[in-house]
């Protein structure tokens, strides 16, 4: 199993190697990241949590940045 891939300005982290309080805190951030959901957010951190899991999101570190984004991709994950 590939634990994080090095690309150009960014590196892949595979998000089951995150602990669950990360992952869970990342995911909450990343639906209410501008104030724009107001419902419950526990919908939405399923759908991204399953995203991650089937590869249809991948959970990327930027090091210029020192910060993690969720980036939607077509390509199923090799893990």
């Amino acid at each position: 199993m590939l634990c994080c891939k090095l690309m150009d300005n960014w590196i892949e982290v595979a998000y089951d190697l995150v602990s669950d309080e990360a992952l869970q805190a990342l995911l909450e951030e990343a639906c209410t990241r501008d104030g724009t959901e107001l419902t419950d957010a526990t919908i939405k951190v399923g759908q991204l949590r399953e995203g991650l899991r089937c590869g249809r999101i991948q959970l990327r570190f930027y090091p210029a940045e020192e910060c993690c984004h969720l980036v939607w991709t077509n390509q199923p994950s090799p893990h």
